[in-house]
């Protein structure tokens, strides 16, 4: 619903504009409510992804779930930076139930092994600080 009020961002403030258009006026996202909900979509975003991989139609293996939830809990939100405190406030709560809904997968040695034994996730591409490390030596 949030990807449709930014999609068509340009559409409503037309339509506010009419002076005829008297029902939609009340309804209508001011540009600072607009920017609020880019934020929340930018940090929803994420989450939707890990969603749509986790339950979407293409098999997906145990092995894809400790490197993607492992990254989205601690690359790519700590990568976000946003302007509103309650989306920053939002941001830590996501962190904190996602460590909390996943923490079998983050905590439990089998997960890891299994990433790790699996060509595909061999060199650890998923960790960026890990790949920073080894181009060290």
């Amino acid at each position: 619903m949030f990807l449709s009020i930014v999609a068509n961002e340009a559409p409503l403030k037309a339509m506010n504009l009419d002076p005829e258009n008297t029902a939609i006026h009340n309804y209508v996202p001011t540009t600072q409510e607009f920017e609020f909900i880019k934020e929340l979509c930018k940090l929803l975003k994420p989450l939707k992804d890990l969603t749509k991989l986790l339950s979407g139609t293409n098999y997906v293996t145990i092995n894809h779930l400790y490197p993607a939830v492992f990254s989205l809990i601690r690359y790519e939100y700590n990568e976000l930076n946003f302007k509103y405190d309650q989306i920053k406030e939002l941001k830590i709560e996501l962190e904190r139930l996602l460590s909390k809904r996943f923490k079998y997968v983050l905590r439990f040695g089998l997960f890891q092994a299994i990433t790790f034994l699996d060509p595909q996730y061999r060199k650890f591409e998923f960790i960026r600080v890990f790949l920073s490390f080894c181009k060290i030596f």
